[in-house]
This record gives structure tokens, C-alpha cells and sequence, in this order.
């Protein structure tokens, strides 16, 4: 009987239904997208703090080896000046003045290096501040990828469970009917087939009209829902 058969179908369908269901609140799972945005940005918020002391650091270095130059370049010029090898008033005054020019740019330099040494430890802290944010977000990763990593273990061993048993009732299925099950459930949703309950088709909960409920009963036809065009089979009540 056709009915007997599609009652088989419909242990299949309760397979599939469950299988749908699995997989459609595993795909509702939030692999930790929100924790690598996060992750992103606190390392681009680190790097950003690092680079900025770097530079600093750059600057007061390159600062120290000019006004140590310049103190050099001074030295030298106050021992031409005095060595007694300059013997006009006009090579002194030229010495003056580059002697003048040096001490001014070395007093420049060096309150250069003293407005970013105190630029230094603002953003040393600000960098440590950045730093111990990325450790958070990296250990949040971790923590997400660990629990999605379990969670999706356990999906795929109910998921396995579940094609077992699937298998096991698709071999005692029609496989003609199977055919146009598969067909069906591809076209409406997943659902290929319904058993009709207290003459209620139970896909789309429509009454069956009096005389295609008989036909059901009798099992001998293949017969469709006229609303939800589903295959329906009758389900005995209580």
C-alpha cells in the first residue's frame, strides 16, 4: 500500500527534519567573528601605540648625535680660535658667529630631547595600556576558537549519529518513492512529506478535504496536499 510506504518516507522525513534543525543552529553559531574584529583592532591599536614610542625614541636618538656633533664641531672651532692659528679680525668674527650658530642649534636639539623625554613615558604606558588590551582579545580568540571547536565536534558527532539512522531507513524505503521525496523536499522547504493527523495535513496544518481523507485511508493513491502540494500519508489519530 502506498500509504505503508510513505509512512516509511515519513520516518525519513523525521530524519531530514531533525538534520535541518541541527544544521541550522550550528550555522547560527558565531565562529568568533565579533573576537577576531576585536583582535584586529587591538593589535592595529597596538601597533599604532609601539610605532608611536618608536618613533620618539628615533627622534631622541638621532637628537643626541646631532647635539653631540655640534659639540664636537664647537670644540673644534674654539681650537682654531685659540690655537693662534687665526690671525685676522675677520676669520675670528667668522668662527664667532658659526660658534654662536652651533651653540644655538645644539640648545635647540637639546630642548627638543627634552620635550620628547617627557613624551617618553606617556607613551611607554600608552603602549603597555594597548598591549595588555591585544593579550585580552588574543586570550578571548583563543577561548572562542577552543568552545566553537567543541561545539562543532559535538554538531558533527550528532550529525554522524544522525545519517546512520538515516541510512538505515532509507533502506527500508521505496525507492521510487524516495526518488520523488527527495525531489519534493528539494522544492518545498525540506519537507517532502506529511502525515495528515485528526484530518489535518501536519506540513502546513490545512484541513484535508472529506473524500481525498477516504482516499488517504484506503492507501492505494499517491495523493498530494492542495495547499502545500506536499505528499501526505494518513496517520491513524490518538
Amino acid at each position: 500500500m502506498i500509504n505503508q510506504a510513505l509512512k516509511k518516507i515519513g520516518r525519513v522525513q523525521k530524519i531530514d527534519s531533525l538534520i535541518l534543525e541541527l544544521q541550522h543552529k550550528f550555522s547560527l553559531i558565531d565562529p568568533g567573528r565579533g573576537a577576531q574584529a576585536a583582535l584586529e583592532q587591538a593589535k592595529a591599536n597596538f601597533e599604532q601605540a609601539e610605532a608611536k614610542l618608536k618613533t620618539i625614541r628615533a627622534e631622541v636618538e638621532d637628537l643626541e648625535l646631532q647635539s653631540k656633533s655640534f659639540e664636537q664641531k664647537m670644540v673644534s672651532e674654539k681650537n682654531r680660535l685659540y690655537s693662534g692659528g687665526v690671525y685676522n679680525a675677520k676669520d675670528a668674527e667668522a668662527i664667532e658667529r658659526e660658534l654662536a650658530n652651533l651653540k644655538t642649534r645644539r640648545g635647540q636639539a637639546d630642548d627638543r630631547i627634552l620635550e620628547l623625554w617627557d613624551q617618553v613615558e606617556p607613551a611607554k604606558a600608552e603602549m603597555e595600556i594597548a598591549k595588555a588590551g591585544f593579550d585580552t582579545a588574543s586570550a578571548k580568540v583563543s577561548e572562542y576558537e577552543a568552545k566553537y571547536t567543541q561545539v562543532r565536534a559535538e554538531f558533527e558527532e550528532k550529525l554522524g549519529q544522525l545519517n546512520v539512522a538515516r541510512t538505515k531507513e532509507v533502506a527500508e524505503a521505496d525507492p521510487k518513492l524516495l526518488t520523488k521525496y527527495d525531489a519534493m523536499r528539494q522544492k518545498r522547504a525540506g519537507i517532502g512529506v506529511a502525515a495528515v493527523v485528526d484530518g489535518v495535513c501536519s506540513a502546513c496544518h490545512t484541513s484535508i478535504p472529506t473524500k481525498q481523507l477516504g482516499d488517504l485511508k484506503l492507501g492505494d493513491t499517491l495523493e498530494t496536499c492542495e495547499n502545500c502540494l506536499r505528499f501526505i500519508y494518513y496517520e491513524e489519530e490518538g
